[in-house]
């Protein structure tokens, strides 16, 4: 049995903003390191929203864990950004 099971985020939940600080934090460590920059700059509350609309965005717990924006390549769901708050030391 999984602790946190995912979950589905819908476009009104109260979680998106936290979906953002969470992507925020986890991709920090990239600042300054990859030319082109991440298309994480491109993203607000509002681009979680219509991802939610148009594709899915899953999350574990709320407020959330761990996130993922899967897509459909070939019929395969593949993740196209994840996010998890680090482990505890």
């Amino acid at each position: 049995m999984c602790a946190y099971p995912p979950l589905r985020l819908s476009p009104q939940s109260d979680d998106v903003n936290a979906v953002m600080a969470l992507l925020i934090d986890s991709f920090a460590y990239m600042e300054g390191r990859i030319d082109p920059p991440s298309s994480l700059h491109a993203f607000t509350p509002d681009t979680i929203r219509n991802h939610c609309r148009s594709e899915e965005v899953w999350v574990c717990a709320s407020p959330p864990l761990a996130c993922v924006f899967p897509h459909t390549k070939k019929r395969l769901p593949l993740p196209r950004k994840t996010g998890r708050i680090p482990a505890s030391p």
